[in-house]
């Protein structure tokens, strides 16, 4: 596999508006995310690649763990991958099991983003990965499921996602 990598200088316009500078200006065929703070397992890349190609599914994604050993130990089973044909399967882990698998987990098909013009929504606050999941499974007709925590979570008490409650209360006491 050849990796080209792209820096991209721009203003701060928040976390939808740096990846959508990130979707515009790839160039190849498949598209992923890692966070600041997060890490892969050194396997990741490959194993979702090749779950991809070899099922000929629309979209391949796994696991993720919040302990960073779990995933640096996890030990890969030559196919520990399965397909699964029915949109609602693969929907229903976005939907009930969002701290089993994130947006980040994912690799998707840049023909299908720039197909249907999918990019995070730069006026959502919170819960944006889910939407940009949300609107791109739905042009989505099979998936593959890599079924281990390759993807490391890190949880920053300091993220917004953290301090949601906090900021909610406190919105408009001004």
């Amino acid at each position: 596999m050849v990796f080209d990598m792209q820096i991209i200088s721009k203003p701060n316009g928040g976390v939808s508006s740096a990846r959508n500078a990130g979707i515009v200006a790839a160039h190849g065929r498949y598209i992923l995310f890692l966070d600041a703070d997060d890490c892969y397992h050194c396997e990741f890349i490959g194993c979702l690649y090749n779950a991809l190609c070899l099922s000929r599914a629309d979209v391949s994604y796994c696991k993720l763990s919040r302990n960073e050993d779990v995933v640096k130990e996890t030990v890969l089973a030559k196919n520990n991958w399965y397909t699964l044909q029915r949109q609602s399967e693969f929907m229903s882990a976005l939907l009930y099991k969002m701290y089993e698998f994130g947006f980040y987990c994912y690799l998707y098909r840049a023909d299908i983003l720039r197909q249907y013009s999918i990019l995070f929504d730069e006026n959502t606050r919170h819960f944006e990965d889910r939407e940009f999941n949300w609107k791109y499974l739905c042009h989505c007709q099979s998936a593959a499921l890599v079924d281990s925590p390759l993807y490391f979570y890190r949880v920053n008490k300091n993220s917004v996602t953290q301090n949601r409650k906090t900021e909610w209360r406190t919105e408009g006491l001004d």
